[in-house]
């Protein structure tokens, strides 16, 4: 230590102007008033604003400048078959093939309802039912302690049940929002190159603030994988509105990679069979289909536990974008915070805060509110800015419980 001091001494001696520079611009740097701290974090704002509007306006603007024009019923369809799973599903089935005898479609139609392990009347219902749908056909998934929290192997069952190389899937408690529903989301299959459909799925409105946060977090996925898969980058879908091959099921082995995971049937086996097929995107209503509210506040968190376990499993360049974002966003958060606490320390800088934040966030809300004519954002336009600050909270705070929670293996 003495043979150090020494020499800084020696330094101090023979250059004392620039040791006193450099111990100014030092003590500058942690100093908040100074304009080289302020300009250093207005710097790392301005990065992230540009790329968030690089996201907004050039992947999201996918959906929220899609063009409506076009919609016509389609006139080339082929066989199909319509799939849903459901557990203590009896009230629930009798209303959804109530909407399915409704469909208009211009070709061979089969129904198959998984009766996923119900403990009440659903296997009952369903066989009365037959006698009023016969092309209705019951699969009736035995218990499993090992399968339970999952619908791959209920939803494996359905597939080799279909007879049709198309197939249709939905869930239960999901309602078509037209009778052109099956046409549309079945059009695409037509053409031998398209082996993938990814449909919207709509998230009906409640009251409170429960609500809307829930139906926000639905809508921007929605609005993310769409836009994304619009762009050239399919990343994942929805279970509730998904179209593919069997043949394509089956190429990939159904859900063998991932079987492992609680969840993933929807978009992890979406991730892994995009690059082996063209995928078709549908963002008309006519081809969407509408869900309800989760029941309760558990349930709609183990549905971000098992889309946030899906995501870390996805190919590495979907990952690395998800990440990307992800990272830009909370780089947007966290310097807007933290330049808007400099700007009492330097109040003649909030200008260019107030441009950078407020700017982007006019640009964002318009997006947001072009993006709604196809995600029925009825009610959470308005509140676009609350609600965006509140979902990067609740991702965070997800992102760290995965941090102290491994993700369920099956063996």
């Amino acid at each position: 230590s003495g043979f150090a001091s020494g020499i800084l001494g020696n330094e101090v001696k023979s250059h004392p102007a620039k040791v006193r520079r450099a111990f100014h611009y030092f003590c500058a740097m942690f100093d908040p008033t100074h304009p080289t701290v302020f300009w250093t974090a207005l710097s790392v704002l301005a990065g992230a604003v540009f790329l968030q509007l690089f996201f907004w306006m050039g992947v999201f603007s996918k959906v929220a400048w899609a063009s409506k024009k076009g919609t016509v019923t389609p006139s080339s369809l082929p066989p199909l078959s319509l799939l849903a799973d459901g557990r203590n599903a009896e009230e629930l089935f009798p209303k959804l093939l109530e909407r399915w005898d409704l469909q208009e479609y211009a070709n061979q139609v089969d129904w198959i309802a998984i009766n996923n392990q119900s403990g009440d009347d659903t296997e009952q219902v369903l066989d009365k039912l037959r006698v009023r749908y016969p092309q209705m056909h019951q699969v009736l998934v035995p218990k499993s302690e090992r399968f339970y929290d999952s619908k791959k192997f209920p939803i494996t069952l359905g597939i080799k049940a279909a007879k049709t190389d198309a197939v249709l899937l939905t869930h239960a408690e999901g309602t078509p929002v037209s009778n052109q529903w099956a046409a549309h989301m079945a059009a695409p299959l037509a053409d031998p190159n398209v082996r993938l459909v990814l449909g919207a799925v709509r998230m009906e409105g409640g009251t409170g603030w429960w609500a809307r946060t829930v139906r926000f977090a639905h809508a921007f996925r929605q609005l993310e994988y769409l836009s994304w898969a619009k762009w050239g980058l399919v990343l994942s879908g929805d279970g509730a509105n998904l179209a593919y091959q069997r043949s394509l099921f089956f190429e990939l082995k159904g859900f063998l990679s991932h079987m492992h995971l609680n969840s993933g049937e929807d978009d992890l086996f979406v991730n892994e069979a995009a690059p082996h097929t063209q995928v078709r995107v549908l963002l008309q209503p006519e081809a969407q289909i509408s869900v309800p509210l989760p029941a309760n506040k558990d349930r709609w968190k183990r549905t971000l536990q098992d889309q946030a376990q899906a995501r870390s499993a996805y190919r590495p360049s979907t990952l690395a974008a998800l990440q990307f974002q992800s990272w830009v966003q909370w780089i947007f958060a966290l310097s807007a915070l933290g330049t808007a606490v400099l700007i009492p320390l330097v109040p003649n800088w909030w200008i260019y805060w107030l441009i950078l934040v407020v700017g982007r966030t006019l640009l964002v809300w318009i997006q947001w509110a072009l993006a709604g004519r196809f995600l029925a954002l009825g009610g959470l336009v308005a509140l676009f800015p609350v609600l965006e600050w509140f979902y990067w909270t609740q991702r965070a705070g997800l992102a760290l419980r995965r941090i102290f929670t491994p993700a369920k293996r099956r063996w």
